[in-house]
């Protein structure tokens, strides 16, 4: 199945990779989708909008991490890759799904917060034609 439509949050999976790099001790991936073009019309019969279409899309994921030692290298904004993550809907093999998507760091940073430092990585997927949805659902199967 590629791609939902439908924005996500994953609590805690257990494998989050971006290109070569695993990162550990993830708190959370979300994916959500928002209008970087919208196009309202109001017809001259009245105040109100009678078309609405958003012809340009953004899709970006936050990756949160707990810190557990300094954070001195990657990733940096620039840097692409894939990312990948895996979820299930109890937290078990059952009906794990595989989420990928080709994507671009726009931000890293470090807050602090009640469990300590975390390091929240933006990123913005890129579709491969720029017709294709960037972020396909598959089946995990067997893999980890």
């Amino acid at each position: 199945m590629a791609g939902t439509g439908a924005e996500m949050l994953a609590i805690n999976p257990r494998v989050v990779k971006f290109g070569a790099s695993s990162w550990e001790s993830v708190i959370s991936v979300s994916v959500d989708r928002g209008a970087d073009k919208v196009v309202a019309e109001i017809s001259d019969l009245g105040p109100h909008v009678v078309l609405v279409d958003v012809p340009e899309q953004r899709v970006t994921a936050r990756v949160t991490t707990e810190l557990l030692t300094d954070d001195l290298g990657p990733p940096r904004p620039g840097d692409s890759g894939t990312l990948v993550f895996f979820t299930s809907p109890a937290g078990t093999d059952g009906g794990r799904k595989k989420v990928s998507m080709t994507a671009v760091v726009t931000a890293v940073r470090h807050p602090s917060g009640p469990r300590g430092f975390t390091r929240v990585v933006d990123l913005i997927a890129v579709s491969s034609d720029g017709v294709s949805d960037p972020v396909v659902i598959s089946d995990a199967g067997g893999e980890r």
